[in-house]
């Protein structure tokens, strides 16, 4: 999809900088690079050198670690924070048109996931699969997006480290914001193998809150949490597409609830789950296309991971009119709530009082909302922004150079977007060419663990300093540790280092 000329007005001037990080968060206050009106305050432990992108490019390296490579670029722009909304730079619109009409290629780039962040200012995360052609080490991919980015027509001698392997898979996160007047890009890149390992860091460097107004004061807070058995509770509605063009997707589909449940538990939250169809039966139709079968058949899914894993194999005979959001709106109206009736979900006793209630959909096909509704879907006021339910959308890119594009029909990826969800490429596949959607119901899972956490902290943090539990500090790990998610401002905590009822958690942090 093409950026409206319009919107961006490069100047020839901007400020970029390669990241290697090795550890991580320090308190104190971090060192900057200031642009114009804004900061991005230095993970510690990062270097400066120049960079072959441009005379006025950084580096940021280690002498350590150099598993992990990103950049931060800047340029002035006439978009404002609420217009850039709706114009498509949430899908990661110019790094998908910059990359399709590079005079250079690089590789092929697969949406994991993309979410908007609203504070403290406005920007997205996006998470990318990337391939490259050939073997290369995160520094040389990093400054190959860089040049990109940058609009260069020809790449010099790339930098590169002895001290890391090269590979041809990775894991891109990517940040697109406007602040104060300036359009920056934040990344990191790790070889897909060794995410897992660097996430605590990669994440890090792409937090939108180390971008702030120049020359603001930054603080530590300390905040003191007490454990409570029982209550991070989260419950989930899955929309699944059962009609014929979903039938390369079933074995895909049941494979991804197995991550999905793993990373569930690792978090410690109790959550259920419910699953109806996409499908769309008229009046008076001959087909029985009954969207809540697998409702009706199995009832509120909890505690039984295998039953997940089976239920979401929807099938392929159901309705090629696809009405997920519909569907879904029906599921869950609620008296309560003020609506005329309750719906199918509702009657079983979902969303629970206390707990968090997100709706994941699974689409190859746009929604088509007006068929059962008479009308055209509103984004912008509808039920799931109400009452705070966050819908997740893994859905087929409308947009003709395999971007989400928000100007085309299918309304999922802005519901996702406009809710704080993530949106994903249903078309992701592992490294056999097989679709797989491991890393994106992972993706899902971890967002909300972040949403139903209870450890929701005063201030976005820039950086998380220490987490204590009953005095003993955890660290920083997505296994048997803490996680800082800045799409919640929230600490989760994992496996081994979930805290025992009435245990006391200290976060110190810096905002």
């Amino acid at each position: 999809m093409n950026l409206r000329k319009n919107y961006v007005v490069a100047l020839g001037t901007a400020v970029a900088l390669l990241l290697t990080a090795c550890g991580e968060d320090g308190g104190g206050a971090p060192s900057t690079v200031d642009y114009k009106d804004i900061s991005y305050h230095i993970p510690n432990g990062v270097n400066v050198a120049d960079s072959k992108a441009g005379s006025e490019s950084k580096l940021l390296t280690t002498a350590g670690n150099e598993s992990v490579a990103g950049f931060f670029k800047t340029e002035d722009t006439q978009v404002n924070q609420k217009s850039s909304l709706s114009n498509g730079k949430a899908y990661g619109e110019k790094l998908y048109s910059k990359i399709n009409n590079s005079s250079f290629s690089f590789g092929t780039l697969s949406l994991l996931s993309s979410q908007k962040i609203t504070s403290p200012h406005i920007y997205t995360v996006s998470h990318y699969k990337v391939v490259t052609h050939t073997a290369m080490k995160p520094l040389e991919l990093s400054e190959k997006i860089l040049y990109t980015l940058s609009g260069k027509r020809e790449i010099e001698s790339l930098s590169s480290s002895d001290s890391e392997e090269a590979s041809k898979e990775f894991r891109l996160i990517y940040v697109d914001g406007v602040y104060k007047g300036v359009e920056f890009h934040v990344a990191s890149v790790v070889a897909e193998s060794k995410y897992d390992a660097n996430e605590h860091i990669c994440t890090s460097i792409t937090n939108g809150a180390r971008v702030t107004a120049k020359g603001a004061a930054v603080s530590n807070n300390s905040q003191d949490f007490t454990a409570k058995a029982g209550n991070n509770k989260a419950d989930f509605l899955f929309v699944v597409d059962d009609s014929g063009s979903m039938s390369n997707d079933q074995d895909a589909l049941s494979k991804s609830a197995s991550n999905f449940t793993t990373e569930m538990g690792r978090s410690g939250l109790t959550y259920r789950s419910a699953i109806i169809t996409t499908s769309y039966q008229p009046a008076g139709s001959y087909y029985n296309w009954d969207v809540n079968h697998i409702l009706r058949d199995t009832g509120i899914i909890e505690n039984n991971d295998e039953l997940l894993k089976e239920k979401l194999v929807a099938g392929t005979n159901g309705s090629n009119t696809e009405t997920g959001i519909y569907n879904a709106e029906q599921a869950l109206l609620s008296t309560d709530e003020g609506d005329s009736k309750d719906g199918e979900v509702t009657k079983l006793g979902m969303p629970l009082n206390d707990a968090t209630l997100s709706v994941i959909i699974i689409s190859d096909e746009p929604s088509q909302y007006r068929y059962r509704a008479g009308k055209v879907f509103d984004v912008s006021d509808n039920l799931f922004l109400d009452r705070n339910i966050r819908v997740y959308s893994i859905i087929k890119p409308n947009g003709s150079d395999g971007s989400f594009d928000p100007r085309n029909s299918s309304q999922y990826d802005d519901l996702a977007y406009e809710t704080g969800g993530t949106i994903a490429d249903i078309g992701n596949t592992n490294s056999d060419g097989e679709l797989d959607y491991s890393k994106i119901m992972k993706q899902i899972a971890k967002d909300a663990g972040g949403a139903a956490s209870t450890f929701v902290l005063e201030h976005p943090a820039i950086s998380v300093n220490v987490v204590s539990i009953n005095g003993s500090s955890v660290q920083n790990s997505a296994t048997n540790g803490y996680t800082y998610n800045q799409s919640s401002n929230s600490i989760v905590l994992h496996g081994n280092a979930l805290p025992q009822s009435d245990f006391t958690i200290k976060v110190n942090y810096t905002y």
